[in-house]
């Protein structure tokens, strides 16, 4: 049996996109979509690490879906 996921991102303005969602290998995840009217792609990686207890984001967008430009990075941190 395959397992596949659905991911639905949602923003406040009302938008939505199904995305697409890889588990990249363990702790590490990739999602993204493509932008309205052709305008480019989206790609998100996570990366998880249990042991310090943090998510780790990146996001990148790309009008060709060669050349990547990131335009967030954030560290999460769970507090004991």
């Amino acid at each position: 049996m395959a397992k596949n996921f659905k991911f639905r991102s949602y923003v406040k303005e009302g938008f939505t996109t199904d995305a697409y969602f890889n588990v990249v290998a363990d702790n590490k995840f990739e999602w993204g979509f493509d932008a309205p009217n052709g305008a480019g792609k989206t790609r998100y990686v996570i990366i998880l690490d249990p042991v310090k207890k943090t998510w780790y984001e990146t996001g990148d967008f790309s009008r060709d879906g060669n050349q990547w430009f990131k335009f967030i990075g954030l560290t999460v941190k769970k507090l004991d």
